[in-house]
C-alpha cells in the first residue's frame, strides 16, 4: 500500500478488510484473495489456561493458497464455521495431551467458545505463518469492530493471479481502483512477489531483512572464493603428486597395465578423496553451524 501523508509517500503492507473482496470482484485477472491477521489468544480447557501469540485469522482459501498439510479435518468446511478452530499438532498436544481433540470446546478469556474441528501439521520453521491456532476471518469480523476502507483493524492481503497475467498490468490499474473506493485519499498499491517478501520488504515493514540479504550474498561470495581456492590447490597438489608417481605408472605399464586401467585408478582415488571430504564437511557443518548462526544472529 502507498499513501501520501503530509506530502510524503509512505509504504506499508497493511490493508483494510474490504480490500480483499473488492479485489476479487473488480479484477477478473485475480484467481484468489486471502487475508490474514496475526494476533495472540488465551484459551481455557478444563480450568487450565493456554496462551499463544501465534493465532491467525484467515480466509477460507488459506489452505489452498498455502499448502499446510492437515492431519484431521477438511479446512474448506472448517473455515466456513465461525466458531471452528484449527490447532497445530504441537499446540493440540500441549492442551489435550493424548486425548483426541476433535470436537472439544475451548473458551477464550472473553467467553467465546471455539470447537476444535481440525489438526494441522506443525508449520515449517521457514514460513511466515508459524501458527498455533487458526480461526476464520468471519469470527474476527463478528467481534463488533469498525471495518471500513478508512478505519478498523488491518490485514495482510495475498493475491493469486491467473495464468498469463502480468502483475505490472494489475499494478497500473490500482490507482483508479482505490480512487473508486476511497476517493481523494491518494491511496495506491502494487503487488509484491511472495518470493521477495522476506528479503525485500524492509522499506515498509519493521524488519531488517534487506541487510540480512546483503550478508547472505557476502557470505555466498566468500564461500565461492574459498571453493575456487580449494579447487586450484587440489589441482596443484594432484599435479605435483602425479610427477612423483611417474615411476609407479612406468612400472605398471611394464607389467601390462593399459591406459584405461590407469585412468580408472586415478579417477577412483580422486572420487574417494572427494567423498571423504564431503562426509567430513557435513560433520563440520552439523557441529559448527549452530554456533555460527548464534554468533552472527
Amino acid at each position: 500500500m502507498q499513501e501520501k501523508r503530509n506530502g510524503t509517500i509512505i509504504e506499508h503492507p497493511f490493508c483494510r478488510l474490504p480490500l480483499g473482496s473488492a479485489l476479487q470482484n473488480d479484477f477478473p485477472e485475480i484467481e484468489q484473495v486471502v487475508r490474514t491477521r496475526e494476533t495472540s489468544i488465551n484459551l481455557l480447557y478444563e480450568n487450565n489456561a493456554f496462551s499463544s501469540d501465534k493465532l491467525f485469522y484467515v480466509d477460507t482459501g488459506f489452505f489452498h493458497m498455502f499448502k499446510f498439510p492437515m492431519i484431521e479435518g477438511n479446512p474448506d468446511l472448517i473455515l466456513q464455521e465461525t466458531n471452528a478452530i484449527i490447532l497445530s499438532s504441537s499446540f493440540a498436544k500441549k492442551i489435550f495431551g493424548d486425548i483426541d481433540p476433535i470436537g472439544k470446546p475451548l473458551t477464550s478469556l472473553y467467553g467465546d467458545v471455539f470447537i476444535v474441528r481440525g489438526i494441522a501439521m506443525d508449520p515449517p520453521t521457514n514460513t511466515k505463518f508459524k501458527f498455533d491456532a487458526i480461526l476464520p476471518v468471519d469470527n474476527f469480523v463478528g467481534n463488533g469492530s469498525n471495518f471500513s476502507w478508512k478505519g478498523g483493524p488491518e490485514f495482510d492481503t495475498y493475491v493469486k493471479v491467473k495464468r498469463n497475467v502480468y502483475p505490472h498490468i494489475l499494478n497500473s490499474k490500482f490507482l483508479s481502483f482505490f480512487d473508486k473506493y476511497v476517493s481523494g485519499s491518494e491511496k495506491n498499491g502494487y503487488l509484491q512477489p511472495l518470493k521477495d517478501m522476506y528479503f525485500h520488504s524492509s522499506k515498509f515493514t519493521y524488519s531488517d531483512n534487506d541487510k540480512h540479504y546483503e550478508e547472505v550474498v557476502l557470505f555466498a561470495m566468500i564461500s565461492i572464493f574459498i571453493l575456487i581456492i580449494a579447487i586450484i590447490n587440489y589441482i596443484n597438489l594432484s599435479t605435483a603428486r602425479s610427477l612423483k608417481r611417474a615411476k609407479e605408472v612406468g612400472i605398471k605399464k611394464v607389467v601390462g597395465a593399459g591406459r584405461s586401467a590407469l585412468i580408472r585408478q586415478f579417477f577412483a582415488e580422486s572420487y574417494i578423496v572427494v567423498l571423504i571430504s564431503i562426509l567430513l564437511a557435513l560433520v563440520f557443518v552439523e557441529v559448527f553451524l549452530p554456533g555460527i548462526n548464534t554468533f552472527f544472529n
